[in-house]
């Protein structure tokens, strides 16, 4: 299984302990796929994070992202709603049969959020602003955004 937890500069991902709610993340998601990696769940995570964002306001997990080289990697673990769970299996089904590189590329769209904050490596490590998957002529992009200011409470 693949941890996800805050990093520190000496340690691995796989370093940390796992709380049982990244375990059911991990998965739900490995139900869909036969062979799963961390590159692919860190794709994932960020496809669902961002993609709900757009959608209320607010994040599936919580997780913080950072901007790496590579592409986008998750921080933290939350709790997750029957919603939240829904589109998790949702991305897990329409990503099923896609491998890596292509997730590479949705979570590195030109323009998009790590990109943004990316830039050509100027924004190594950096924090990901949920608030850049809601683009500016989106018509209810203010009312998103004060959505993800004060966000609803999660239930596991």
């Amino acid at each position: 299984m693949i941890c996800i937890t805050r990093r520190s500069s000496s340690r691995t991902h796989a370093d940390f302990p796992r709380p049982r709610k990244a375990r059911q993340r991990d998965r739900v998601f490995r139900r869909q796929y036969p062979e799963f990696g961390k590159t692919k769940l860190f794709k994932l995570l960020y496809l669902l994070d961002f993609h709900h964002f757009r959608e209320t306001g607010r994040s599936v997990t919580g997780l913080e992202y950072r901007a790496w080289k590579h592409g986008p990697v998750p921080f933290d673990d939350s709790h997750f709603t029957k919603r939240e769970l829904r589109l998790m299996q949702e991305l897990a089904e329409r990503h099923r049969d896609d491998m890596t590189p292509l997730l590479i590329g949705l979570t590195h769209e030109e323009r998009g959020p790590w990109d943004k904050i990316w830039d050509g490596g100027r924004g190594n490590e950096a924090r990901i602003p949920y608030a850049l998957a809601v683009p500016d002529d989106h018509p209810n992009r203010d009312a998103v955004l004060k959505r993800g200011r004060n966000p609803l409470p999660t239930h596991g």
